[in-house]
Parts: structure tokens; sequence; C-alpha cells
């Protein structure tokens, strides 16, 4: 696309967005500059460039790139749940919350909401709103793997260690068969306290790019993990730097 119009800036913005799943930060950096500087107004450009933001530990600069985005697409409901998980990511919990409801008031059925906000709540422990908020977004994706594979971890962290392994075993046969995230079940190995298993894992989905391995340094479900020397050394693959703020979110104001 580049090739036929150099100053294309959906195909700079969207290249810049590949660059970080090849973890080629530097190259992810120049490319979503470069589509915002063609096209201030691309809602997308600033959605990838709101999260390359967040995973270099730039937090401030997240949150104002999300609230561009929102306010060039305001009833995308993409833009609106990631303007949940980023403010989550950023420490700003209660206001996270509240985001994920506004989202789920423009589309009760919109999944991701439902499972990014289960997640909140599991962060801070709610764990009756955490299941029924895994439940509905369960429902939704028809026993999708990834909803199945939050739920199993949420199981794991609050000791309802049976059904979590139970999930684990459902989801390890599953992969035999269709896609799964080695990196779910990494962090369900890790949620069950077995690092053997997690690391296994881990590696292979370090091996393997998968989608979420760019949240490693973002997502505060590796807080039992990520001051393993085996934690610091994939991230330091993946080609970020560890964050104090993981295994986070330090909660602004607590």
């Amino acid at each position: 696309a580049l090739e036929l119009d150099p100053d294309l800036a959906e195909a700079h913005g969207t290249l810049g967005h590949v660059s970080m799943h090849l973890f080629d930060w530097s190259r992810a950096e120049k490319e979503l500059q470069r589509a915002l500087e063609l096209n201030p107004n691309d809602a997308q450009a600033c959605l990838w460039q709101a999260y390359y933001s967040a995973f270099t530990g730039h937090f401030d600069d997240s949150i104002a790139a999300i609230e561009c985005a929102l306010q060039l697409d305001p009833l995308a409901l993409p833009v609106n749940a990631s303007a949940g998980e980023l403010l989550y990511f950023a420490g700003r919990v209660d206001d996270s919350i509240e985001q994920f409801h506004k989202t789920i008031e423009m589309d009760a059925h919109f999944r991701p909401a439902h499972m990014e906000l289960a997640r909140v709540y599991e962060h801070r422990a709610m764990y009756d709103a955490a299941f029924a908020e895994f439940a509905k977004a369960r429902e939704l994706s028809q026993n999708g793997p990834e909803s199945l594979a939050s739920l199993a971890h949420c199981y794991a962290v609050s000791g309802a260690t049976t059904e979590a392994q139970n999930l684990l075993r459902q989801l390890t046969e599953m992969s035999e068969s269709r896609y799964v995230s080695s990196y779910e079940i990494a962090l369900i190995h890790s949620g069950l306290g077995q690092k053997e298993e997690c690391f296994e894992w881990l590696n292979r989905a370090y091996e393997i790019h998968d989608g979420w391995m760019i949240y490693i340094t973002v997502d505060p479900r590796w807080k039992t993990s990520c001051s393993d020397p085996r934690f610091i050394e994939i991230v330091r693959r993946v080609g970020l730097a560890p964050l104090r703020r993981i295994g986070l979110v330090t909660e602004r104001g607590v």
C-alpha cells in the first residue's frame, strides 16, 4: 500500500500496529508518528498510539491519546472499551470501572467490555462481581477460549482451584485442534502457582508472537511472576523494559 501511496496515513498506522506485534518498537513508534502527522484525525491511529505509549510506560501520553480517539469517534465501542482498559493500566481503576459501565450502557452485548470489567473486578478481589461479568462474556462468546481462560485465571486466584484446573484441562485439549492463546494458558498456570508450566507456555507464546505478548508489561495478572528472572528475561526479549508498575496496578491515590 505504501509503495502505491507513501503518504497513506492508514497504512502507516496499521504498519505501526503490526510492528508492535513483531516486537519492533522503534519501527512502531516511527510509523505511528507518521500516521498522525499525515492525519491527526485518524481515531484508529490515536488508539494504537495510546497502546504503544502504555506498553512503553508512558501512561499520561497513553491517556491523552485515547482521549483524542474518543473525541474523534465517541460512539465507537472498541475505542470506549479500550479507554477503560488503558485507564486500568494507568492505575486509574475507579475511572476504568466507570468507563466500562458507560461502554456496556452503549451496548450490553459488547463482549470485550464485560471481559475487561471482570478483570478489573478480579484485580480488586471483587470476585462475585468478576464472576458475573465473566459469565456474561462467556455467554456472549459462546464459550470462546479467551473467555474461558480469563475465567480460569480468576478461579485460580480466588481459590477455586478445582474449577480452574477443569477449565485449564479443557483449554489444553482445545489447543490441539484450534487456536488457544499460549499467553492465557501461561497465566492460568501462574494463578495456580505452577511456575514451570507457566514459563513453558509463556516461552511458547513468545516464540509464536502470541498477540497478547505485547501486554506483558501492563497486565497486572503477572503480579506473582514479575520478579522471576525468567519473566524479566522474556520481557527483555520482547524488547520492553520491566516496569515498576507491573504487578501493579499501583492505583493512583492509594
